[in-house]
């Protein structure tokens, strides 16, 4: 007891504006001084009326308006493509359907959701996130190949073809994976459109004999 008084008076005494790093360091390793706390946003605090004008305009997002940093959400998503990589497709779901209401505006989170909508079976929905993604950032390489081959599967051979050679631009040196697919992918559907258009001139030759 005697020694926490100590401490309690020697902290009332120092002086933080006095002192250098390195005293503030060796204070703290001696308890004579409180590290700094960091206060979180009271509910009042987050929601003024500024704050919520800044939301309803789009300045802001549902997640800063809460309070959580970009660092947050990012964590929550690194958890959520954990979920998705373990095919807990119906967790990872949950996941990214919340990141998207807290912030709507981040492609990453959209592209994200496309894939475990793809991996559900709920390819329109799947195209409508790719879609999301790609109109947030034009640069987003997932979302063109993952459209891409829905489109295919569609039968969409021009839509899909145009997002395809739009991933491979995008990484002409082949360094990501989902690049190396695009080519697949494009190459596979150039050659079968080929034989394609080889077969309907076939039988549209033997229509005229």
């Amino acid at each position: 007891m005697a020694d926490e008084k100590d401490q309690e008076e020697n902290r009332t005494e120092l002086n933080i504006d006095d002192m250098d790093l390195e005293d503030i360091a060796e204070a703290l390793d001696k308890g004579e001084v409180e590290p700094p706390r960091l206060i979180e946003p009271t509910l009042e605090q987050s929601f003024t009326s500024e704050n919520l004008k800044k939301f309803i305009m789009g300045d802001i997002t549902w997640a800063q308006l809460q309070g959580m940093t970009v660092d947050e959400a990012y964590n929550i998503a690194e958890y959520g493509y954990s979920l998705y990589q373990e095919a807990r497709y119906h967790d990872s779901r949950v996941i990214f359907e919340g990141l998207i209401i807290c912030n709507p505006y981040d492609a990453y989170f959209h592209s994200m959701l496309g894939a475990v909508y793809q991996q559900l079976d709920m390819k329109e929905e799947a195209v409508q996130e790719y879609t999301t993604a790609i109109d947030l950032d034009d640069e987003s390489l997932h979302a063109y190949v993952n459209r891409g081959e829905l489109l295919l599967q569609n039968g969409e051979f021009d839509r899909a073809l145009d997002d395809l050679k739009r991933a491979i631009e995008l990484d002409p040196d082949n360094s990501d994976p989902a690049s190396v697919r695009a080519r697949a992918l494009a190459m596979a559907t150039a050659n079968a459109i080929k034989e394609l258009q080889k077969v309907a001139q076939k039988i549209e030759g033997e229509g005229d004999q």
